[in-house]
């Protein structure tokens, strides 16, 4: 396999889940860690990760971009700051692997894939529902049509509310709960399902945690998709403290033959059951587990354009369509999604 550099930007977000998934590869170097801001710190980092432990540190991403010149951008900052750090490191020849949303809003998520196509780097977010086991088993029995036509699905996110960030509570700099938790939900519903939004409406709102008000607390969303089907979400920041996992994610599709059902968080791999007409029901031997990073590094390794072009809209068009749904929960309206980042 071809050499790799990548560099992180930025110490906040998911970084970490990127290195774990990166630090086998004896053909990838951490070549450097970048500040976005002045008090960044990347010592949890260097303290998880053994490659990024021998990587310099720079004072400012830009000057790392100019002398340093990595092949992988790794970019993991506070929200508003995700475009504009991407859109440089593409322009500067990265591929980039972003925390989500890739963008606040749909004009800045234009900008970004205007600075990916003319510099021809592939660009994917920080999501891997695609790698969990149950959620790989259950969209491959949809595909395969072990429950017949898709006519309903639900799909629950949920988290602890933890501690967060002061800036949570700062609308220009926090892209809202429907682009930071809900794209994670709407991966899950068009990972398992194999169908795109058509329409969506949203509510969302804080009822629980007064002392950040503008952060939202709750949402639900209303969601047409491409054959017709309905969809609904619902994701919140309140899952008990006391819980035995931060969050419990699950997916029910009910098809015209049978219904299957996704818990990716509970036990090692996660759970995964169908109920057909002819019953009982069934607890299926789940696909094993997917490796998103590694594997669009090898994309980029082997130069496989279609690969990382696959990845890049995929990951435009869910930041697109969760942006979209937090506009429609502003409106309090269902607004139509077109096909704008869908793959050809």
């Amino acid at each position: 396999m071809k050499r790799i550099s990548a560099a992180v930007i930025g110490c906040w977000g998911h970084s970490c889940h990127v290195l774990a998934q990166l630090e086998s590869m004896d053909a990838i170097t951490i070549s450097g860690l970048a500040k976005v801001f002045p008090d960044d710190n990347f010592s949890p980092l260097q303290a998880q990760s053994a490659k990024a432990a021998k990587a310099a540190i720079y004072s400012d991403y830009r000057e790392m971009l100019s002398h340093n010149r990595p092949d992988v951008a790794i970019i993991g900052t506070r929200l508003d700051q995700i475009a504009i750090v991407a859109a440089t490191a593409g322009a500067a020849g990265c591929h980039l692997i972003c925390e989500k949303p890739l963008a606040k809003t749909v004009d800045d998520l234009a900008s970004l894939s205007q600075v990916v196509a003319a510099h021809r780097v592939g660009c994917i977010s920080m999501l891997t529902n695609a790698d969990q086991p149950a959620l790989r088993t259950a969209a491959a029995r949809i595909a395969a049509g072990h429950i017949g036509v898709v006519t309903q699905a639900h799909v629950r996110k949920t988290y602890k509310w933890d501690t967060r960030p002061e800036w949570f509570g700062n609308p220009r700099l926090y892209s809202g709960t429907i682009p930071w938790v809900g794209i994670h939900a709407l991966d899950i519903l068009t990972l398992v399902t194999g169908l795109e939004p058509r329409s969506i409406a949203a509510r969302q709102g804080n009822l629980a945690h007064p002392a950040m008000p503008q952060c939202q607390d709750h949402a639900a969303l209303l969601v047409t998709l491409s054959n017709n089907a309905t969809a609904t979400i619902s994701l919140d920041f309140l899952r008990p403290e006391i819980a035995p996992t931060h969050g419990d994610d699950y997916i029910r599709v009910s098809g015209s033959l049978a219904e299957i059902q996704a818990f990716p968080d509970r036990g090692p791999d996660g759970i995964c059951t169908m109920l057909d007409i002819q019953g009982p029901e069934s607890n299926e031997t789940l696909h094993p587990r997917g490796c998103t990073y590694r594997t669009f590094i090898e994309d980029i390794a082997a130069a496989n354009i279609a690969g990382l072009a696959r990845q890049t809209c995929r990951a435009f068009r869910l930041t697109y369509v969760s942006l979209i749904a937090n506009e429609a929960a502003g409106a309090d309206s269902f607004q139509k999604i077109d096909n704008l980042y869908v793959a050809p």
